[in-house]
């Protein structure tokens, strides 16, 4: 397999797994009707980081991992948005809270940083692994 191969191979990945996150998102007016608030009250929460969005064209889309499976957003959302690197692309956002970490147990399972914060878990540990992100 040549290298034009591999890069093609890696973008069709990227592709995927952006329509995918596209798929797991609501919009600004979805979420406000599932947090059954006003529209501008999402917008205020994305600019004050209580919630992450991304752009797609001039719309705002939502990822859905972020809310609990009672609809409420995770307990200590804002904190861990708060540490991200602002640069992050939204597949590494999403990457970064949907993936078990090893340093994240519950029992003696491996969670990912939405797992362990719908657990009701302190941040401190998420915040941490937030800081070390500018070092991958």
């Amino acid at each position: 397999m040549g290298d034009s191969d591999v890069g093609r191979q890696m973008v069709t990945s990227a592709q995927a797994d952006l329509a995918e996150q596209i798929r797991n998102s609501n919009s600004v007016e979805e979420t406000a009707t599932l947090l059954q608030i006003d529209p501008s009250r999402v917008r205020r929460r994305l600019r004050d980081h209580a919630l992450y969005g991304f752009k797609l064209g001039a719309a705002t889309r939502i990822p859905r991992w972020q809310f609990t499976s009672q609809g409420t957003p995770l307990p200590r959302l804002r904190a861990v948005l708060e540490a991200l690197p602002n640069d992050l692309h939204p597949l590494e956002v999403a990457g970064f809270m949907t993936t078990a970490d090893p340093d994240l147990t519950v029992g003696n399972e491996q969670v990912s940083p939405r797992e362990w914060l719908e657990a009701g878990a302190n941040a401190a540990p998420i915040l941490e692994l937030a800081d070390a992100i500018d070092t991958w």
